[in-house]
């Protein structure tokens, strides 16, 4: 039993593995396609109301408003948008959850124990569970901070539900606008094709009785070919309109999610709504359109979702709190309480997000700054469309008031020619020339209208004003939203209170500003004057300070040039006496150096007395030295012959065994061979540093 269930549960993850890889993309067949082509041609139109007789233009700006689709998908994204606010306000409760179950086994729970002194196992002795018993528990938990965080996402969708309904204001606008510019131009494409039919039988035939007469010769064939060649020009100007007007009903129909090519009937002018009575200046419109157009209010509501973004990543990047509580159950007969209530409380916190919070911070900010830069863009674009929207709808009043002038003439030069041609004063050419002219100038003033109709749109538009009104309600019925229509579009006045209350506000800001400026300048005048006075002060210390020095510098001056005075009388009195003195110790430097050399000449002339009585001391000295040195050397000759030789009367003594040796008694004095007699005399040292001769002796060496 248990080896067959491990191997179940082992061939689960292999089977799931096998039924992954065996999955590979497939295309819808073509009965899917066919089926989805079918269903989504029935359901394009499917719950629209039938359009029954002429359209006005307000029934179709209401079927446009009801039933157009780009504004379906808006509408269903503010709905889907309202949901996710219900959804993030649902994060906020507590987390509510109840379980069950049953457990069963083959074996009963039995666990061993070991003894940790003697290392032996102890065997199971009590059983702790059944095999088979029944559980239950019903819990909740709350995250503290996760409840914050839930309440600014649940702020975050909030203001995402209301860029939805902005963009729903924006597409409904263009819906407006664009049927309102599509709606007069069918209506002119209409006129013209109906008038153009009439008039195309009559021209074929002036054109034929035109060559009849020049073939004829009753004409010029220049006059006929003129003739003929005119109304080719007016034809292609016609022509060139209708075919500009042609598309103007494809478009109607896919704005109001008509099937293009259904037949549409209008009735025109008859129902055409005037212009409005413009009595807002520039900047009161200018206000107007920032405040009201919903590109702005878009990224107002982006920069607070932005905001919030900052008040979130701290609260996700703080320890969590989390409480909990469950009531639990089981029918465990082993169990001493088979019910019981258990609860705790728990932090935790992640180290990496509150690592990331300073980066993530710093992200958010330079995303406000992104949207507070992208606000003043687009405020400069607002401020350029209100301007080129006034002037485009001042220059398209213009040109209608031209057309509907030329218009009118043309009119007037018809009946003139009609009653001509009544009493044949004219011929047919002629008057069908000019009904052909009126035709064109009839189009080219519906087109003029409607473009200045258009332009009135645009510029409400670009105000940011609702056409439809602030309360309408496309749920209800095609009458319905024409009649709503027709009351709000009744009004001539497109005045704004709003508008004017706006620009007072920014007239008194810019008074406030004014003033501020002014305050700001007087106070940096004052602290000017006050700077330039305390710089005059500083400088009139400094001309002070200048003047001191000035006078303190011609003193110094005077008692330096009274100190140079006396310097220079010390100086020429110590030169006089410097010179005295030079002159005092030039003489006795000249009686010293006379008795100097006085002194030294007779010291060199003792000197000289010295040397001489020296010399020849020394001279006397060594002839007798050299006569003794003589007789020594022939006592040694005769001493080597065995001759005995006796000096100074004195007995020979008895030669030692070793035989004589000449011995110098002279302390650092040695003889420069061995058996003679040296030729230097020692001589002991005077006090006064000359040299005396000393006794000498002769010492006999050799052997007898």
């Amino acid at each position: 039993m248990f080896s067959k269930l491990a191997l179940a549960v082992l061939l689960m993850p292999l089977v799931a593995f096998a039924a992954g890889c065996a999955v590979s993309p497939e295309a819808l067949d073509d009965a899917h396609l066919l089926k989805l082509t079918t269903s989504n041609l029935e359901r394009v139109t499917a719950g629209q109301e039938e359009i029954r007789g002429s359209l006005s233009l307000y029934e179709a700006v209401g079927r446009a408003l009801k039933y157009n689709l780009d504004d379906q998908v808006e509408l269903m994204k503010v709905a889907l948008a309202h949901d996710e606010v219900g959804l993030a306000t649902a994060q906020l409760l507590p987390t509510l959850a109840a379980s069950a179950g049953y457990s069963s086994r083959n074996n009963d729970l039995l666990t061993s124990a070991l003894d940790t002194p003697t290392g032996v196992a102890i065997p199971p002795r009590t059983l702790q569970q059944e095999r088979t018993f029944n559980s239950g528990d019903v819990g909740t938990t709350w995250h503290i901070l996760d409840f914050a965080l839930s309440y600014v996402r649940a702020q975050q969708a909030a203001d995402r539900q209301l860029i939805a309904v902005e963009a729903r204001r924006k597409v409904a606008q263009r819906i407006i606008e664009d049927t309102r510019a599509a709606y007069w131009r069918a209506v002119s494409c209409d006129r013209m094709t109906d008038k153009l039919a009439q008039l195309e039988k009559r021209v074929k035939k002036a054109i034929a009785g035109t060559r009849t007469a020049a073939a004829a010769g009753a004409e010029s064939p220049i006059t006929g070919l003129t003739y003929e060649r005119e109304l080719v020009q007016i034809r292609q100007l016609a022509e060139r309109l209708q075919h500009e007007l042609t598309l103007a009903k494809s478009q109607l129909a896919s704005l109001m999610n008509v099937p293009p090519g259904t037949p549409l009937s209008f009735i025109g002018v008859i129902d055409r709504p005037d212009p409005p009575i413009w009595n807002l200046s520039a900047g009161e419109m200018v206000a107007e359109a920032i405040f009201n157009r919903p590109e702005i209010r878009d990224v107002a509501y982006q920069q607070r979702i932005t905001e919030r973004e900052a008040t979130a990543a701290l609260l996700d990047a703080l320890p969590g709190i989390k409480l909990n509580g469950t009531a639990s159950f089981s029918d465990d007969r082993f169990l001493l309480y088979n019910n019981w209530l258990d609860w705790g409380a728990a932090a935790a916190g992640s180290l990496v997000k509150i690592a990331q919070l300073p980066a993530r911070r710093a992200a958010i900010e330079n995303q406000v700054k992104v949207l507070d830069q992208k606000a003043l863009a687009i405020t400069m674009l607002v401020m350029t469309q209100v301007y080129v929207s006034r002037i485009r709808y001042q220059h398209l009043g213009d040109l209608q008031a031209t057309a509907k002038e030329y218009l009118d003439v043309q009119k007037k030069l018809v009946d003139q020619l009609r009653a001509e041609k009544a009493a044949d004063l004219v011929g047919e050419q002629t008057l069908i020339r000019e009904e052909m002219n009126l035709l064109v100038a009839e189009v080219q003033y519906d087109i003029a209208t409607g473009n200045l109709d258009t332009a009135s749109s645009n510029m409400m538009t670009t105000l940011g004003f609702d056409l439809q009104g602030p309360a309408l309600d496309t749920s209800l019925d095609v009458k319905s939203l024409t009649a709503h229509l027709r009351k709000t579009w009744g009004s001539r006045t497109a005045v704004s209170d709003r508008g004017r209350y706006l620009l007072e506000l920014e007239t008194a800001r810019q008074e406030a500003l004014r003033k501020q400026a002014e305050e700001e300048q007087r106070r940096k005048q004052e602290a000017q004057r006050i700077a330039d006075e305390a710089a005059r002060i500083r400088a009139e210390e400094v001309r002070v300070a200048r003047e001191q020095a000035r006078i303190a510098e011609d003193e110094a001056r005077k008692a330096r040039d009274a100190s140079a005075r006396q310097a220079q009388s010390e100086a020429r009195q110590a030169k006089a006496e410097a010179r005295a003195a030079a002159q005092e110790a030039a003489s006795v430097k000249a009686e010293h150096l006379r008795v100097i050399k006085e002194k030294a000449r007779i010291a060199e002339e003792e000197d000289r007395k010295i040397r001489d009585a020296s010399a020849r001391q020394t001279k006397a000295d060594k002839q007798r030295l050299q006569q003794e040195a003589a007789a020594a050397r022939e006592n040694a000759r005769q001493l080597r012959r065995g001759i005995k030789v006796k000096s100074n009367s004195e007995p020979e003594p008895a030669p030692p065994a070793g035989g004589w040796k000449w011995v110098w008694p002279f302390e650092g004095a040695q003889p420069k061979q061995e058996g003679g007699l040296k030729d230097e005399v020692p001589r002991k040292k005077r006090a006064s540093g000359s040299w005396a001769p000393q006794k000498q002796e002769t010492i006999y060496s050799g052997t007898k």
